[in-house]
Parts: C-alpha cells; sequence; structure tokens
C-alpha cells in the first residue's frame, strides 16, 4: 500500500511539472511576437495591439457580385482593347487624306483601282 501511495504522489509530482511547463511555454509563445517585432526593427511609434480574434460568423464571397463585376469588366475590355489597338497601333492608310495627316506631307498622285472584267475578248 505504501508502494501504491508513494506511485501516486510521485505521478501527481510530475503531473504539476508538466502544467508548470505548459504554462511556462504558453507564456513565451505570448511574449515571442512581441520579440520578434521588436527585433526586426528600430521603431519608436510601434506597439503590438495584441492576438486577432477569430471572426464571430463565416464570411464567404458574394458570388452574384463577383459574376456582374466580370461580366462588365469583359465587355468593357471587349469594346475597349480592339478600338484603342485600331485607333493607336493597327493604323490604316484608307484614304489621301489620311495620308497627309499621319506623314504631314502632301500628295500629288493618286492612284484609282478599276476592276477589270475577267472572260471578255
Amino acid at each position: 500500500m505504501l508502494a501504491t501511495r508513494k506511485l501516486q504522489d510521485e505521478g501527481a509530482k510530475l503531473l504539476l511539472e508538466l502544467e508548470s511547463a505548459q504554462s511556462v511555454y504558453k507564456r513565451a509563445l505570448d511574449g515571442y511576437d512581441k520579440i520578434v517585432a521588436a527585433s526586426v526593427g528600430q521603431y519608436s511609434n510601434v506597439s503590438f495591439a495584441g492576438r486577432a480574434r477569430p471572426p464571430v460568423k463565416p464570411s464567404k464571397p458574394n458570388k452574384l457580385k463577383l459574376l456582374a463585376a466580370a461580366t462588365i469588366g469583359g465587355l468593357l475590355l471587349g469594346l475597349i482593347a480592339p478600338l484603342s489597338y485600331e485607333l493607336l497601333v493597327n493604323r490604316r492608310i484608307r484614304c489621301r487624306d489620311d495620308v497627309e495627316r499621319a506623314l504631314g506631307i502632301p500628295v500629288i498622285g493618286e492612284f484609282s483601282f478599276t476592276p477589270t472584267l475577267r472572260g471578255t475578248t
């Protein structure tokens, strides 16, 4: 009976030491953030506010709003991209005025296109 009681006392002592070590470890982890923040830089006007609290209710993205924004953005991109490409990059010369305006030189001659009829002799 004395041996059993001695083992129980030793178990209780070890359990108390374990709880003590766990609390010390938890306090060390809580202070670690402050130590890391202080060691990163020499900022005098920064203070550690605390750990973030978990949200009270879950949140999820609003799929209808995202779909509407993507549709409007796609339409705008689909209209603006080709128009800006035509106006800024792919400048075609379609008539005499385009040559004078784009190059800044006067046109002294002009050829007209006349379709030929094939098969007539």
